[in-house]
């Protein structure tokens, strides 16, 4: 239950953000942000994904670690 609380659960967040896409953003892993002027298109921003408050790069880090302690934590109960 510790590993849930501490990261699987914001994976299942993390899957219901792409499952149910916020209106007008794509699946993808950055936020482009572009405007229009006379008929061309302006580019404005762009904006890495983040989930919660955590950017995606920084998340992604935190879940590899977190599935490598989850991994060796599962494999010394097996061995036992």
């Amino acid at each position: 239950m510790k590993q849930k609380q501490i990261w699987i659960n914001d994976l299942v967040y993390l899957r219901d953000e792409f499952v149910h896409i916020k209106k007008g953003a794509h699946q993808v892993m950055f936020l482009m942000e572009i405007d229009t002027n006379d008929g061309e298109l302006l580019y404005k921003d762009a904006k890495p994904l983040f989930i919660k408050d955590i950017r995606i790069d920084d998340y992604c880090k935190k879940i590899y670690e977190n599935t490598r302690v989850f991994s060796k934590l599962f494999l010394d109960e097996i061995k036992k």
